[in-house]
């Protein structure tokens, strides 16, 4: 198994299975150099697809995911680079990733777990 998807998969035990499957199914469809920049890049898709939806209901586990995603994305720094925790951190907020390109910035933990 992918080192990186465990990682994550790690993170999900005792998930709710939906949940679970939400989480892995935008993993799954994202991209990024580092774990953190693949979970940052997951949760701003599904933030997207909630955003689109304006005129409905988003689906709660979209947005549960995404929230689960932005924490992992930030633990998975601290872990690798903690002192660069706070740089990622803005990378992803306003005027970063979040906010602009679909992908976040690259995470200043270049490497994986």
């Amino acid at each position: 198994m992918d080192p990186d998807r465990a990682w994550v998969l790690s993170r999900l035990v005792g998930a709710p299975p939906r949940l679970r499957g939400a989480v892995l199914r935008a993993w799954d469809d994202a991209a990024g150099e580092t774990v953190a920049a693949r979970c940052a890049a997951a949760a701003v898709r599904l933030l997207r697809r909630a955003e689109t939806l304006a005129t409905r209901r988003p689906e709660a586990f979209d947005l549960l995911a995404a929230d689960a995603l932005l924490t992992m994305a930030c633990e998975h720094v601290a872990e690798v680079a903690s002192d660069d925790l706070a740089e990622f951190a803005r990378s992803i907020g306003p005027g970063g990733g979040l906010s602009g390109d679909e992908r976040p910035a690259r995470s200043p933990a270049h490497r994986s777990a």
